[in-house]
């Protein structure tokens, strides 16, 4: 009797155990060792198209659609010698003959002969793959776009910051940048170094806008830009004050001999004409220098200083440099 009660509940947990594998609601298959189908549940019918009588019988062959296009994603050995566990990514052909993406797991007892797969779905899961992709290339494309965007921006204000602080002209820097440096050099606050400020005013200028023209006129700016430029020390700065006035600062002078050499280099350079359009133009200029912090240590007086003693040189006789302290 307890034998019979063994078998009975043998036979109601193998029950139990199909019941459970027919309603699953993935494709199971039983294979035997040709891979002709020897059972499949109600979900691989479905999944297919066929009737159960026309699955069972077939060959797995029949209804593979990958053309030999398999992604293995799992292969290890079973418990058992010549036991096979796989899991892999290919297609099953429907009856239709529309293809399927599935995801196969499954295994092969050696010692039954008997092969067991369960086959998933997974159109929805590409799709929604496809989906991810499609959103994922979008947003690269948005963002390269924004990359675009920010960098023309970036160069946008880059432009605008030179053009606000540099002379159109002569592409030197301009008077927002001649009190920004001069303000910096006072926020230092040690009143033992001592720099000096160059104020240089073109002699007779207008003369030249008159005789020759404006245009001559703006390519002399241009020019004498170049030459003051090219004679200045590595760490002094040139800066165009407004109209034929420019403006160099002295930086970490030791002596007044040092202002004298700088002065003299720029008088000097003005010792050759300036070739403009054909035209051979001579002009000289005028220099009041103030010292920091000496006469001033205000940047706005500063200036002041430097330009009252450039109108002394103008008043003086022109073609000469003034020092402030000297006045």
């Amino acid at each position: 009797m307890k034998r019979q009660e063994l078998f009975i509940d043998s036979v109601s947990q193998l029950q139990f155990a199909m019941e459970c594998i027919e309603n699953i609601p993935d494709a199971v298959f039983w294979l035997d060792e040709a891979n002709s189908i020897v059972y499949v549940n109600k979900a691989a019918c479905n999944e297919l198209g066929y009737s159960r009588n026309e699955l069972i019988g077939m060959n797995i062959n029949d209804i593979d659609g990958s053309d030999g296009n398999v992604e293995v994603i799992g292969e290890s050995p079973g418990e058992s010698p010549g036991d096979n566990m796989f899991r892999l990514l290919t297609q099953h052909r429907h009856k239709n003959g529309s293809l399927i993406p599935v995801e196969v797991s499954g295994t092969f007892q050696q010692s039954c002969q008997l092969g067991f797969s369960i086959a998933r779905d997974i159109t929805e899961r590409r799709e929604a793959e496809k989906r991810i992709e499609a959103d994922f290339l979008e947003l690269e494309q948005k963002n390269l776009e924004l990359q675009k965007l920010n960098n023309y921006i970036a160069a946008r204000r880059e432009q605008s910051d030179y053009q606000a602080s540099h002379d159109a002209l002569t592409g030197l820097s301009n008077r927002l940048l001649l009190m920004k440096a001069l303000s910096e050099l006072d926020s230092t606050q040690d009143r033992r170094r001592r720099f000096a400020v160059l104020f240089i005013d073109l002699d007779n200028f207008k003369a030249v806008n008159d005789t020759l023209g404006h245009a001559v006129g703006d390519n002399l700016l241009n020019e004498v830009g170049k030459r003051l430029k090219s004679i200045m020390r590595k760490t002094d700065e040139l800066y165009r004050f407004g109209g034929d006035e420019f403006v160099t600062i002295l930086d970490d002078i030791m002596f007044d001999e040092e202002i004298q050499l700088c002065i003299s280099r720029i008088i000097d350079s003005f010792g050759d004409d300036f070739h403009i359009n054909q035209n051979s133009v001579s002009v000289t200029c005028s220099i009041g220098a103030a010292i920091y912090p000496d006469d001033a240590q205000q940047p706005d007086e500063l200036m002041m200083c430097a330009d009252n003693a450039m109108y002394k040189a103008k008043t003086d006789g022109k073609n000469r440099a003034v020092f402030y302290n000297s006045m």
